[in-house]
């Protein structure tokens, strides 16, 4: 019965965020093709255009609900489900990055977008945008890059962590299998985890959810099959580059964003350490993320 109260609980707090991002005038819509469904939150209202990408195994609604909000007066927000996740599915059987970048592309087209956008993608996501912002460059105004697994990264590193956690692996660290996984797995989401009663973590578990879960598996199965690919790909972007990144963040190190920042030329003044942040800066401290995200935006070249 707890069990169930939990799972409730949660479509319960799903179903209010929602409504409140309606009451902000950020509207969900979904769009369907051969690829799968597409789904976005978005409020378009002639100002510079914000699109949001959320890292592995999250959401638009869960990742950015906080961001969104506080920044919705100054920008138009563009927070798109990637596929496998929220209501965004896949119908191909193309799991890849590619597919993803083609989903942006889609959804943008399909909300009409076709000025230049501000991208900002944390963690998978953020290699996600990173093969967008190299494949239609000319729709990227500034990119932010925001703790991600871009070019210099390997699987190897991540089960090292997961193996320090107590886990088997980076499967487990990404899709943990029951509560005391999912515990350790926000070890390196958080600096300071909250506190989530154990009927919460337990709901987290029910049937609907995980087999989202074996979907987003082929996401990760993708990412690891192709590993080389991803670290040798040479990125030509030519539009304005920031790096965010969390000063604790222990599943994509400081290491990756030094390395990052010196391949793209990012100057230090657009490369931003957030403090007492671990890997999601933007759900632990999101007016603190939100303070810079837009001082970075609105900085003169």
């Amino acid at each position: 019965m707890a069990t169930l109260f939990g799972f409730n609980l949660i479509r319960f707090v799903e179903r209010q965020r929602t409504r409140k991002w309606d009451r902000s005038e950020i509207h969900y819509k979904r769009f369907s093709n051969e690829q799968g469904d597409h789904s976005v939150y978005a409020r378009i209202k002639g100002k510079p255009k914000l699109v949001l990408i959320h890292g592995f195994g999250a959401s638009a609604l869960l990742q950015w609900y906080d961001v969104a909000r506080i920044l919705k007066n100054d920008y138009d927000i563009i927070a798109l489900d990637l596929l496998c996740s929220g209501s965004s599915t896949v119908a191909n059987g193309d799991y890849s990055v590619k597919a993803q970048v083609e989903h942006i592309r889609f959804t943008l087209d399909q909300l009409g977008i076709e000025e230049e956008v501000i991208l900002c993608g944390n963690s998978y996501g953020g290699l996600v945008s990173a093969h967008f912002a190299n494949t239609y460059p000319d729709r990227i105004k500034h990119f932010i890059l925001y703790d991600a697994p871009a070019k210099f990264y390997s699987i190897n590193y991540a089960d090292g962590i997961a193996k320090d956690l107590g886990l088997d692996g980076l499967d487990n660290l990404l899709m943990p299998q029951g509560p005391e996984e999912m515990k350790a797995s926000l070890k390196v989401i958080y600096h300071e985890v909250p506190y989530l009663p154990d009927f919460l973590l337990n709901a987290s578990f029910e049937e609907p959810l995980m087999e989202q879960r074996k979907e987003q598996k082929k996401l990760l199965d993708e990412l690891i099959q192709n590993e080389q690919f991803y670290q040798e790909i040479h990125y030509r972007l030519p539009m304005r580059i920031s790096i965010i990144w969390g000063e604790y963040d222990r599943l994509i190190p400081m290491s990756t964003a030094t390395q990052l920042k010196a391949l793209l030329g990012v100057p230090d003044d657009r490369f931003v350490i957030i403090p007492n942040a671990a890997h999601a800066a933007n759900m632990e401290m999101p007016k603190e993320f939100c303070k810079v995200l837009h001082a970075l935006i609105t900085k003169n070249p």
